[in-house]
């Protein structure tokens, strides 16, 4: 007769001790080959999502890809502080974390923290929580710290303005029932770990929701030296605690979705008001533009007005240089008058500077012809000479001048004429 050799499916299959675990989920990052492996561990071993970067219940969100190195850096430190793993966020250490990763979650497709986590089988409560997360009353976990700085951020999962916990401290993670991170489930947990004796810790509904956290940040409570506190004070402190950061959350959130909506406000203002605005902008600076023209056409015109009073002023010095000369052949031409220094700045001063030049060109016109005149008029000796048209042309300049006698040019050229014959000069 032939034997029938029976194998169970836990001999079929190579066991991991935890030394071999740790080795392994540092090996791979593939998640089914994780979870088979945690299923044979010999130790209670649960592979979970500690955070996954997506809103919360909440409304939070703890960024990791934009904080990578920060995210990689605080959980090395969670390590080599041991990894505390507590039972709903209470100083009830059950387990720790062994290992870490940052992968990709594969629902949401963005990035996770996956823990390798150990859970101790000490006491009673070990074995209840033990108990409860093969039995999946525990679901998931929560990381539990400190955040030191809040900004926003738009949830990639769901499309949604979220509160981003910008300076997040990892200090614990905690075995729960209702995560608040949606995503932050247990993967797998190992099948043939002893469950021990289960304890008759048996928790009541009110007091498991009193444990319940939704990312509670911790707080010192503060005892006396060589005194205990006792589980009903320390559940009376978290209880606190969770108000406080309640009252905080909620007002954080109220002013995120103030500028949310304030946002939405702007982003759904009317395409006509826009144009509007552009055409009234438009015309604005179309207006200011015909000002510039203007100014500059004016600045133009008065440069050339200026320029043609310089030009007009030159003329009128030539012309009086002019009428200075002498009209005596022979005689040097009188000095020009200086030209009248005019003050623009008072038209009285100017005109009354104006009529003091002209009277001292006058008079300076009238010396240089009398002397000439003189000169031209003096008997030469050995001559005869009609005493009387000498005396006349003496008179004539300054008769000419104030206008006693009129007389053309050609007229005053023919008595010069005569009166060089008279006293014997020569032309």
């Amino acid at each position: 007769m032939k034997q029938i050799l029976c194998v169970t499916k836990q001999d079929s299959k190579r066991t991991y001790s935890e030394e071999d675990m740790i080795k392994f989920f540092d090996s791979t990052d593939n998640l089914e080959k994780i979870k088979s492996a945690v299923e044979m561990a010999e130790d209670r071993m649960v592979v979970t999502w500690a955070s996954v970067e997506m809103k919360d219940k909440a409304g939070e969100i703890i960024p990791i890809e934009d904080k990578l190195e920060e995210t990689i850096k605080q959980e090395d430190i969670l390590l080599e502080r041991n990894g505390p793993v507590s039972d709903e966020h209470t100083n009830r250490i059950v387990g720790q974390t062994l290992a870490y990763k940052i992968l990709e979650h594969p629902k949401t497709k963005t990035l996770g923290v996956l823990h390798l986590e150990k859970f101790f089988n000490h006491n009673e409560l070990d074995d209840t929580v033990w108990s409860e997360i093969k039995s999946g009353e525990r679901t998931g976990s929560s990381v539990g710290g400190y955040n030191y700085d809040l900004g926003k951020k738009r949830d990639e999962v769901t499309g949604e303005n979220a509160v981003s916990l910008e300076g997040f401290t990892h200090i614990e993670t905690a075995s729960v029932g209702d995560p608040c991170n949606p995503m932050a489930l247990n993967e797998a947990y190992s099948t043939i770990a002893k469950s021990g004796k289960k304890g008759n810790l048996k928790k009541s509904s009110e007091e498991k929701e009193k444990h319940k956290s939704k990312s509670v940040l911790n707080k010192d409570i503060n005892t006396k030296k060589g005194d205990i506190m006792e589980t009903n004070e320390i559940m009376k402190a978290l209880s606190d605690i969770k108000k406080d950061i309640a009252e905080l959350k909620k007002k954080k959130q109220d002013e995120v979705e103030e500028e949310i909506i304030e946002e939405k406000e702007e982003d759904e203002m009317n395409e006509e008001d826009k144009k509007k605005t552009k055409k009234k902008k438009q015309e604005e600076e179309t207006e200011e533009k015909q000002e510039d023209e203007e100014v500059e056409e004016k600045k133009k015109k008065e440069g050339e007005e200026e320029k043609q009073d310089e030009e007009e002023k030159q003329d009128d010095e030539e012309v009086v240089k002019e009428d200075a000369a002498s009209d005596i052949e022979g005689e040097t031409d009188a000095p020009a008058p200086e030209s009248p220094v005019v003050d623009e700045s008072n038209d009285k001063d100017a005109f009354v500077q104006k009529s003091n030049a002209l009277d001292k060109k006058f008079k300076a016109l009238e010396k240089s012809l009398v002397s000439q005149v003189e000169k031209a008029t003096t008997p030469q000796i050995g001559s005869a000479i009609d005493v009387k048209k000498a005396n006349k042309v003496a008179a004539l300049p300054m008769d000419l001048a104030t206008g006693k006698v009129k007389k053309k040019m050609m007229e005053v050229n023919k008595i010069w004429e005569e009166h060089l014959d008279n006293i014997g000069g020569e032309e």
